[in-house]
């Protein structure tokens, strides 16, 4: 008899055991929020249609403009009896445009322990000098000559060395900063290992009769015109809530 004739017959091979997930569903659910809180996280937005709901009931009068705004948004305790004073300083958060959250305690070396805080101080109206002038006739002749692009449609340009802002760029839209201008702390190396400082930015808006500052963390520079048009709303609406006479009670019948 043949030998072939003795071999058993060959069996099929098993088909390969497909790959186990990485991650069960569950997690792979969880991992998938997770990540979509992260990039809110790194990315915030302002948003474009919304402003702070600045307007309420303390009454504060700069020169000859009166104002009612929200004590939960007056970032200094004493201004929230309101009455007259020369500045009032606001703030409020840039995600949810709400009131700031409380200061949580800082440690040494650390920059502001909120970074999403957008602080607005009001002033009466300066005479003398625009926001608009102030870009030219203050900022231009401490500039270097070199400008390159920044974010959202800006200009930047770097302040000379031994200028009063060496440590500070400008910002702003072409060519003269007439419709936003920003001063800007450059990044640099913090106190404290790897930690860096967080740099902060300044712009000068004019608001029907006020002067308005807004002064807010570097990374939301590219939100500019969002923030400029929630500085002026905001400021609008505590001017518009100003000039209307309180609520007048009836007087009790004798």
């Amino acid at each position: 008899m043949p030998k072939s004739m003795l071999r058993p017959p060959r069996r099929p091979a098993p088909a390969p055991a497909a790959a186990a997930p990485l991650f069960s569903w569950p997690l792979r659910i969880g991992l998938a929020a997770g990540a979509g809180v992260l990039a809110l996280a790194l990315f915030p937005l302002l948003s474009p249609e919304r402003a702070p709901r600045l307007a309420g009931e303390t009454l504060i009068r700069l020169g000859e403009i009166s104002l009612r705004v929200d004590p939960a948004f007056l970032l200094r305790p004493e201004d929230q009896r309101g009455g007259p004073m020369a500045e009032a300083l606001l703030g409020f958060d840039a995600r949810s445009l709400g009131p700031p959250e409380p200061a949580r305690p800082l440690a040494p070396g650390l920059a502001h322990a909120n970074p999403d805080l957008v602080r607005l101080t009001l002033t009466a109206r300066d005479a003398k000098l625009s926001p608009t002038e102030r870009t030219e006739r203050l900022y231009m002749r401490h500039l270097e000559p070199d400008s390159e692009a920044s974010v959202a449609g800006l200009s930047l340009r770097r302040f000379a060395p031994g200028s009063p802002y060496e440590q500070e760029d400008l910002h702003f839209t072409p060519p003269d900063g007439a419709l936003f201008a920003a001063r800007c702390e450059r990044t640099r190396a913090g106190t404290r290992g790897d930690e860096t400082h967080t740099p902060v930015c300044i712009a000068d808006l004019r608001v029907e009769g006020l002067d308005a500052r807004l002064e807010f963390k570097l990374r939301w520079l590219e939100d500019w015109e969002t923030l400029a048009r929630v500085a002026r709303e905001a400021a609008s609406a505590a001017m518009a809530a100003g000039a209307k006479q309180p609520d007048q009670k009836p007087k009790p019948k004798p």
